[in-house]
């Protein structure tokens, strides 16, 4: 650096002018965009926390209803990681709202409702096969110690079997209502998360 600012200094003077001048025309010609930006971004953020309110009530109604049961609805519900995989759908909720000009139609919003449906049983599936994976992990960690595998309120073998499950559902689905594509590239996400990322 400081051998090229001795050897070429008004290069560099003038690489600077340039650059601090792009900002200034893309700040100056691009601000619409850019406040049209922020405030996409701030309802998203809005979208978003009325989004995760919904998924904690779910799960404070999933916990209320699975009380008291062996191996109930709750560990296998806890088996798919709904905070995490909430998220994950939400970007795909995104993704599908930013596909098609304007508001959905019927059709559309339908279509999209299978494919949220279908990528979270998808992603569901990863989060199970994750902790059949980290078990020995989990059971040594405090913050994953409690997961239902871990502790003994599942088998994996129950594990897998409901994995299994939920991956034939998720496929089905978004073969026959969604497309083809939208499938491989779940599935694949699938893979990535539950065998690579794992």
């Amino acid at each position: 650096g400081k051998l090229l600012l001795k050897e070429y200094p008004d290069v560099l003077k003038k690489t600077r002018q340039i650059f601090i001048q792009k900002i200034k025309d893309f700040v100056l010609y691009r601000s619409d965009q850019i406040l049209i930006f922020a405030f996409v971004s701030l309802k998203m953020v809005a979208l978003y926390d009325s989004y995760m309110i919904i998924i904690n009530k779910i799960n404070y109604l999933v916990n209320i209803l699975s009380n008291g049961m062996n191996a109930g609805i709750k560990d296998y519900w806890d088996l798919t990681k709904p905070r995490v995989v909430a998220l994950i759908v939400f970007t795909a909720l995104v993704g599908m709202f930013l596909a098609i000009p304007g508001l959905p139609t019927a059709g559309q919003f339908l279509t999209g409702a299978i494919a949220f449906v279908g990528i979270w049983l998808s992603a569901s599936t990863a989060a199970a096969i994750n902790q059949l994976l980290d078990a020995r992990i989990d059971a040594q960690m405090a913050r994953t110690s409690w997961r239902p595998l871990v502790v003994g309120k599942v088998t994996p073998r129950q594990v897998l079997l409901f994995a299994g499950i939920l991956t034939a559902i998720s496929m089905l689905m978004l073969v026959l209502w969604v497309n083809v594509i939208t499938a491989v590239l779940t599935f694949a996400s699938l893979i990535g998360y539950a065998v690579i990322y794992t």
